[in-house]
This record gives structure tokens, sequence and C-alpha cells, in this order.
């Protein structure tokens, strides 16, 4: 049976900076969201797009820690 080789570290850093990324769409949602009057259209479909980049940052966040954790089992013990 083949083991899976441990992730690098550009590996977990390139997942940290997807993480970063899609915070930075959630805050420009977020942003737009304050333009508009609360419970409006707009204001509402604004909250559906919120909600999609809120489950792939849910999703990105969780795979990125597996890696980070597999990345740190790795590292040779002190």
């Amino acid at each position: 049976m083949r083991t899976q080789a441990p992730p690098t570290l550009e590996t977990v850093e390139g997942l940290l900076d997807e993480v970063d990324e899609w915070h930075a769409r959630l805050q420009r949602i977020r942003q737009k969201m304050r333009r508009h009057k609360r419970g409006s259209e707009a204001y509402l479909e604004l909250l559906a797009d919120a909600s999609v980049e809120l489950d792939v940052l849910k999703n990105k966040a969780q795979y990125a820690g597996e890696i980070l954790e597999a990345f740190e089992e790795s590292l040779p013990d002190d």
C-alpha cells in the first residue's frame, strides 16, 4: 500500500491564501449590503450571495485546517 506524501509548506500557504481570498470576497459583499436598506430586494439578493460565499469559505477553511494539521504531524518531534 502506497502512503501519501505529507503536504508541503507551500501547499499550506497556498490554501491559506485561498481562505484569505474568499474572506475578502465575503467582505466585499458585506460592504455592498451596507449600502442597501435591510430587507430590500437588493439586500436579500446579496444575503443569498453571502450564504454561498460563506459555504465555500467554510469548506476551504476546513480543508486548509486538515492540511495544516497533516503538515504539522509530518514535522519531526523536537
